[in-house]
């Protein structure tokens, strides 16, 4: 129990620094996910895309393979 009252204003300090940096965002995103997509963009011009007929898509990365059935809504990386 008195892990937890020592733990609430921890917490609320958390809080409201987060809401600070929140109102410092200039874009409609937060800069976090900005990061987040910038990355994955760069990974994503590594990979090659071709169709598989009814399946799908093959997605390849280096030796890595994946299925992308947009049926189903799966990918091999996913089950």
């Amino acid at each position: 129990m008195a892990s937890m009252s020592k733990q609430a204003p921890e917490d609320l300090l958390w809080l409201k620094d987060l809401e600070k940096k929140g109102k410092k965002w200039t874009r409609d995103f937060n800069p976090y996910v900005m990061d987040l997509y910038k990355d994955y963009k760069i990974i994503a011009h590594g990979c090659h895309v071709q169709s598989n007929g009814e399946l799908g898509y093959e997605v390849a990365e280096g030796v890595d393979r994946h299925v992308v059935s947009l049926v189903r809504k799966k990918c091999t990386c996913r089950t």
